[in-house]
Parts: structure tokens; C-alpha cells; sequence
């Protein structure tokens, strides 16, 4: 085996040698001496049906690797109903909906308010998704991030009572809230009962009906207010008791 060793290295010696002399040899410019003599030993070796890594080395250094291949950036709608704002937050007017299982191409992200911009497949117009009613899928990460805007509206006042009326029976309570909009833009109204937000409607609706189980004699608290991009103004009540 030593003496393998040495013929090997003699070997080596001696092709380097010819590969500065030889008269008319041009040097491999992106190799120097030594590992282009150790190429042609690899080269040798394997003529002689011995197996060398130098050759695998040299070939794999000069294959580029391909390119990362990207994915057009897109969001799953996972909550039936997700609204579509024409801003990032919840104050913003409801452009549109979306049913569970809807794809829709993704634009740009807010990560400090939660929101993804996205392109409305029906109007070809841009808007504002919840991160919560969504998942995003392909190149995502890649998406810049956006800043919105100071607003400088200020919030609506207090919606007035319009029509409304109530009936109630043993069982059930059947309840029709209506009131008229308030001064400033509005771009929705939330309704609630005894606190709890039953609806998120457009700005256009000033109306409310719903029919619920219902103890006979008890009270009922019913409150609307309006919101815009600045906030949501003070809200109107309507509390009853069936007799």
C-alpha cells in the first residue's frame, strides 16, 4: 500500500510538471495548477477503472443550481362571510363578502393591523381582508408591507329612532329595530343586544329584524351605533319588557 502511495504522488508530481512546461498547454483559468493536475490523476484513476471523487467534486462546482421557484401569492377564505374593507380595520366600509372555500389573489399585507389587501375577482378592485377569516398560500412572504393612512374624518354621531315595534308571545320575541342615519359618514352599523354585537350591516341598511326564543315578562336591551374609518359615535338604545 506504501508503495502505491508513493507511485501516486510521483505521478501527481510529474503531471503537475507537465502542466506548467508543456510547450502549447494553456492553463485552465478557473483552476489552479495543483487541482488541474489533481483533475487529470481523477481522470487516470477512472481510465483505469478506479473509482475518485475529484472528478464528481469539479463537475458538481460548475452545474448552477436552479432557481427557487416561486408561487403566485393567494388567500383561502375560511370563514363563511369574511367581509372585505376598503381599509385595514373593522371601521372601514364592507366592500364585499366572501363564501367559505373562495380563492382570491393576494397584493400586499398589514401585519400590525391583521389585514391582508387583496384583488376583488368580481370588481377587479382592491381590499382589506381580516387575518383571522383567511389563509395565505404561495409566495406570501414576499408580499411588501403597506402603512395605511392618518384618517382625518371624525366619527358619526348617534343614529335617531325610526320605526320600530316588537311582539311577544310565551315562546318567542319577534323584534323590528329601525332608525335613521346620523350626521357624518358612515360606513356601517353594528347592532347589539343587552352588549353582544348581533350584526355588522352596511352603511345603506337602517334596519334590523330577528326572531328569538323568548321568556314571557322578561326585559330586553337592544342598541345601535355607526362607524366610520375614525371610530364608531355613540349608540341608540330601545329597552321594553313584554307585558
Amino acid at each position: 500500500m506504501k508503495r502505491q502511495i508513493r507511485n501516486l504522488a510521483a505521478l501527481l508530481a510529474a503531471l503537475l510538471l507537465a502542466a506548467c512546461t508543456l510547450p502549447g498547454f494553456q492553463a485552465e483559468p478557473s483552476l489552479s495548477p495543483i487541482d488541474q493536475a489533481a483533475t487529470i490523476v481523477a481522470g487516470t484513476l477512472q481510465a483505469g477503472g478506479i473509482s475518485t471523487s475529484v472528478a464528481g467534486a469539479a463537475q458538481a462546482s460548475e452545474t448552477p443550481a436552479p432557481p427557487t421557484a416561486t408561487t403566485k401569492p393567494s388567500l383561502y377564505i375560511n370563514t363563511n362571510g369574511a367581509k372585505c374593507r376598503g381599509g385595514p380595520g373593522p371601521n372601514f366600509e364592507e366592500i364585499t363578502s366572501y363564501s367559505t372555500g373562495t380563492t382570491v389573489d393576494l397584493i400586499a399585507k398589514d401585519t400590525a393591523d391583521g389585514y391582508w389587501l387583496v384583488k376583488d375577482p368580481s370588481s377587479g378592485n382592491s381590499c382589506w381582508v381580516q387575518v383571522q377569516d383567511s389563509s395565505p398560500g404561495g409566495s406570501f412572504e414576499l408580499l411588501p408591507e403597506v402603512t395605511p393612512q392618518a384618517v382625518s374624518q371624525s366619527a358619526p354621531g348617534r343614529p335617531s329612532r325610526g320605526n320600530w315595534n316588537y311582539s311577544c308571545d310565551n315562546t318567542t320575541l319577534t323584534m323590528l329595530l329601525g332608525w335613521n342615519a346620523p350626521t357624518g359618514t358612515v360606513n356601517g352599523y353594528r347592532v347589539y343586544r343587552f352588549g353582544t354585537l348581533l350584526a355588522d350591516l352596511p352603511g345603506s341598511t337602517t334596519s334590523y329584524q330577528e326572531t328569538i326564543p323568548f321568556t314571557y315578562g322578561s326585559n330586553m336591551s337592544y342598541a345601535v351605533e355607526a362607524f366610520n374609518a375614525a371610530g364608531a359615535g355613540p349608540q341608540v338604545t330601545w329597552e321594553f319588557t313584554c307585558p
